[in-house]
């Protein structure tokens, strides 16, 4: 967590007050999961592949059962190896105007568009939910708490710092 008060853009507008990012337990885990759903796919296929040529009468390839732990375990190291690296970079900036998700193709949100922000239990995770005025509710990308490798141990200060800058934010006259 980034707590500053520095410029993010020339405008001095818009300054970073609050910066989010997946802890580097968490994009390792996330890597692992992606990768081994990658790795079972591929072995999947393979052993498919494998079983119809041996049906049709062919000669599977040399060695069937090394083709299977290499098709599992490449895409679980590639995954492990790009989630560590690119999983941080996914994440939450607050800033004077709002919450922005990045990529920023996740959204952005202004403080008055925000009409409650939550802690939901979302399978085996607690993430942070804005409630939008329109009556939308977005699940931010960072934080989240969860099991194992997707434990976030400042997971509730982080949720607490985006509550106390959104009540800073908002605007407290009445909605009707």
């Amino acid at each position: 967590m980034v707590m500053r008060r520095v410029t993010r853009f020339h405008d001095e507008s818009q300054r970073v007050l609050a910066s989010f990012r997946r802890t580097r337990r968490q994009a390792v885990g996330r890597g692992i999961m992606v990768g081994a759903v990658a790795g079972g796919l591929l072995a999947g296929a393979t052993l498919i592949a494998i079983g119809v040529r041996w049906i049709a009468g062919g000669h599977g390839p040399p060695y069937p059962w090394l083709w299977l732990i290499f098709a599992f375990m490449i895409p679980l190291i590639v995954g492990v190896l790009l989630g560590g690296s690119a999983g941080t970079r996914v994440g939450v900036i607050a800033d004077d105007l709002g919450v922005n998700a990045t990529p920023a193709a996740l959204g952005s949100f202004g403080w008055l568009s925000i009409i409650e922000i939550q802690a939901e239990r979302r399978r085996s995770r607690t993430v942070v939910v804005l409630c939008l005025d329109d009556g939308k509710s977005v699940r931010l990308p960072a934080p989240y708490d969860g099991t194992g490798l997707a434990h976030d141990p400042s997971f509730e200060r982080k949720y607490f710092t985006l509550l106390n800058l959104w009540e800073t934010h908002r605007n407290w006259k009445s909605r009707t």
